[in-house]
């Protein structure tokens, strides 16, 4: 009819019984459709069919029927959960299954790139991963959620167009979208209102939620329970989880329990919290977490105190670090009580410091100090200000873990003598090794060991021999001897943090004592196994750089950049990974230099001079000037920035190895800056610290000082000799990576001597060696270089 007045001479239709007036109609539709297929491949959407009448829907089975030869397609989308209530869909549904001429695609919830994909073609811009994570936390990839919730977000202001890009505010609390709640209460409306009664309770429970316990807190007959349950699983708001004999359900979505409750009255919700407690207690009594909310939530906060105590310290028992911390602050937010107080900021400051937020573990010990002192507990005090002192050291600043240390003595200057007070002074003699004040050092480990053993302190034992052990002036084997004693300690004692410790530091005279790299990459590993398990990242973090350390010493440039990789991301984890993340940062330098990359590594290198500065970290500028001076060496670039940071280092005594090898580094800088007198003064001077020192390594940065020293003043055979004594121990200590420069620097003292075919020999070892270790850029070095020795023939 309503062409009727632009085709006026047309005639109407002659008038049909309804049947054949409908089946008129379709074939007309299918003639329609035709037609435009003639010209073009035709697709046909039909949305929400599932809310088609009877009619629409025979229309739909017609033309499939009869275009099924035609270039059409026909896209019907519907959702299951209506298909109870739209019994005409239901048989349609059947019969073009039966006649094989559709196909199902069920449409599963997006995934995360989906859900970025999604939100980068409504916004028609970049997504950032923050706004990414929050919108999926909340809709869990279902696209009307993404879609309903983004609308709600733009209508309230909370992400607004401006200057050509989209700007978004806090994505801590998005509220469900009345759109989102509507179509959810919807179906929640149709069951039965006993139904929606256990549905409330069990949304009170949780996402997850237990048969029993549901059928304990609820107020209906088991019976009744059972059949809302079912009905809440054929209408998809419910899915049953679990193994084959456990009855759990999981709500099919987080916002479904979240739209249930979204009309429950506060005084109804404390009464259904307060029966989930009463049930969770009666069935599960050890679920603390559980008890901590639901009584929190009924405002009954006595009991929620002693459950959110009850959680945070069993949370922190197991290392599930971030879950204790939130569970330990609910506890403190509920208590008056000093004496909790001052408990809960203790273990809360030592699951911080595991985080890696060395800052906020200092604070909170701090604070519990005061209280501690105030009830009259100073031993637990100065067990504090240790713990405060090392968290310093851990953030990377020896210098406030010193200040903190000689705080805590004078503070507690008449406390009597007890654990506490051991701990404090082995921390002390801590933070003085690392301030390389070893007089003061020896002094309080020593205190430290003779009070822990008077009082039975085990941890405290083995830290303090672990520490004692560490002094740069320790001879080689009594320092072995301590370190294992402490290690055997700890191992009996059941203390992962110690013995981690313990194999870490026993590292360093394996390796740079006897040689045996081998035997400390292995202890490494394990003090890596021991920090992961205990959830300590920053330990974690520090052992697997100190890993990559050795395996570059090894000549396992691979596995070292494989150490990196993962340490990288732990570093991300933490707050402030302090000396651990400069340690990473020059360790990193470290391997780019072995690869060759020598602009890059010196970069980073000379930045981290002034860090280490600043940061009072003498053992890390150690490690940087003594890096940075191999650089200078073979570039003979930046050789004034690495005699800066060899001096630097030299003035603040590192106690990795002393003075003397910043000695030996500075040697071999003034040697390629051609001054063989300075060379010469400061070799002697390494010469005289390392006479009564039998460290394995000491020989080889000796043995590389003198032949630079040699081959500057053509000294050819004492060159040639100290080379060769240098190789011989490379290849002793299986240190392949300086084995394959040494031979590299060899070849070159050989051709300026003239002596082509040793410095061919030693180039064909060398390029042999870098292309086994996977440092090709040098592998080609030695080639070229035989290429021009052999083209100067």
């Amino acid at each position: 009819s309503e062409l009727r007045p632009y085709y006026s001479d047309v005639p109407p239709n002659p008038s049909l019984e309804p049947e054949a007036e409908q089946q008129r109609l379709f074939e007309n539709v299918v003639s329609f459709c035709d037609g435009l297929a003639e010209h073009s491949p035709l697709m046909i959407v039909i949305d929400d069919a599932h809310w088609g009448d009877s009619g629409t829907l025979s229309m739909l089975r017609h033309l499939a029927r009869r275009t099924r030869r035609q270039r059409i397609l026909l896209v019907a989308t519907y959702r299951e959960v209506e298909l109870d209530v739209a019994r005409p869909l239901h048989e349609v549904l059947l019969d073009i299954n039966r006649a094989r001429l559709a196909t199902r695609l069920k449409l599963e919830r997006l995934d995360k790139d989906q859900t970025r994909d999604l939100l980068s073609a409504i916004f028609e811009d970049e997504i950032t991963p923050e706004f990414l994570d929050g919108i999926y936390r909340e809709t869990e990839g279902n696209p009307f959620f993404v879609e309903e919730v983004c609308k709600t977000l733009v209508e309230e202001g909370k992400l607004y167009y401006e200057d050509g890009e989209w700007h978004r505010l806090s994505m801590e609390e998005l509220e469900i979208p009345q759109s989102v709640r509507v179509a959810i209460q919807t179906r929640v409306f149709r069951l039965p209102e006993p139904y929606q009664d256990v549905l409330s309770m069990a949304a009170i429970l949780g996402r997850e939620f237990e048969f029993e316990v549901l059928a304990e807190a609820s107020n209906a007959d088991e019976d009744t329970v059972i059949d809302a349950l079912g009905a809440a699983e054929d209408a998809q708001l419910i899915e049953e989880t679990g193994e084959a004999d456990e009855d759990r359900f999981v709500f099919a979505h987080a916002l479904i329990p979240v739209a249930l409750l979204d009309g429950v009255r506060k005084l109804r919700r404390r009464k259904l919290h307060r029966r989930a407690s009463l049930a969770i207690e009666a069935l599960h009594p050890e679920d603390y977490e559980a008890l901590a909310h639901h009584y929190f939530e009924a405002g009954d906060d006595e009991n929620a105190l002693t459950y959110y105590i009850k959680a945070g310290e069993r949370a922190a028992a197991a290392f599930a670090n971030t879950e204790a911390e939130s569970l330990l602050r609910s506890a403190f937010d509920l208590t008056d009580d000093p004496s909790q107080q001052a408990e809960l900021l203790t273990l809360l400051g030592e699951v911080l410091s595991r985080l890696g937020r060395y800052d906020q573990a200092i604070a909170s010990w701090k604070e519990s100090v005061a209280l501690m002192k105030d009830l009259g507990e100073p031993d637990r005090a100065a067990s504090l200000y240790a713990r405060a002192s090392g968290a310093a050291w851990d953030g990377g600043d020896p210098a406030r873990g010193l200040e903190i240390a000689r705080q805590g003595v004078d503070d507690l200057v008449d406390a009597p003598e007890g654990p506490g007070l051991a701990d404090l002074y082995h921390e002390a003699s801590r933070a003085y090794f690392f301030n390389s004040l070893n007089n003061e050092g020896v002094e309080y480990g020593q205190r430290a060991l003779a009070i822990a053993q008077a009082t039975g302190d085990v941890r405290v034992q083995s830290e303090a021999l672990i520490t004692l052990g560490s002094f740069s002036d320790m001879p080689l084997m009594e320092s072995i001897q301590m370190n294992e004693q402490g290690l055997e300690i700890a191992r009996e004692a059941g203390l992962p943090n110690q013995e981690s410790r313990a194999l870490n530091n026993l590292t360093h005279p394996y390796s740079f004592g006897l040689g045996k790299h081998a035997k400390a990459h292995g202890y490494l590993i394990r003090a890596i196994e021991l920090a992961a398990s205990t959830g300590n990242t920053g330990l974690e973090l520090f052992y697997r750089v100190n890993s990559a350390s050795i395996a570059m010493m090894l000549g396992n440039l691979d596995e070292a950049q494989a150490a990196l990789d993962r340490a990288e991301r732990i570093l991300d984890r933490l707050d402030d990974p302090g000396q651990s993340g400069r340690n990473y940062a020059g360790t990193q330098a470290v391997l780019l230099r072995h690869l060759g990359k020598l602009e890059e590594a010196a970069i980073i290198l000379v930045d981290l001079v002034q860090t280490c500065l600043d940061a009072h970290d003498a053992n890390m500028l150690y490690m940087v000037a003594l890096s940075l001076s191999e650089i200078a060496a073979e570039t003979g670039e930046r050789l004034e920035s690495a005699e800066h940071a060899l001096s630097m280092s030299l003035e603040r005594e590192p106690h990795w190895g002393g003075t003397a090898w910043p000695l030996c580094r500075l040697s071999i800088v003034h040697a390629k800056s051609g001054d063989p007198e300075k060379a010469r003064e400061r070799l002697t001077q390494a010469k005289a610290i390392l006479a009564d020192k039998n460290w394995a390594l000491d020989k080889v940065w000796i043995g590389m000082a003198e032949a630079q020293l040699a081959t500057l003043e053509a000294r050819w055979d004492d060159a040639g000799a100290h080379f060769q004594d240098t190789v011989n121990d490379l290849r002793r200590f299986k240190m392949r990576s300086y084995l394959a420069e040494t031979l590299l620097e060899w070849a070159k003292a050989a051709a300026e001597r003239g002596d082509h075919q040793r410095a061919m020999e030693l180039l064909e070892e060398a390029e042999s060696q870098f292309r086994e270790i996977g440092a090709p850029v040098y592998a080609q070095i030695a080639a070229d270089r035989m290429a021009e020795l052999t083209g100067s023939r």
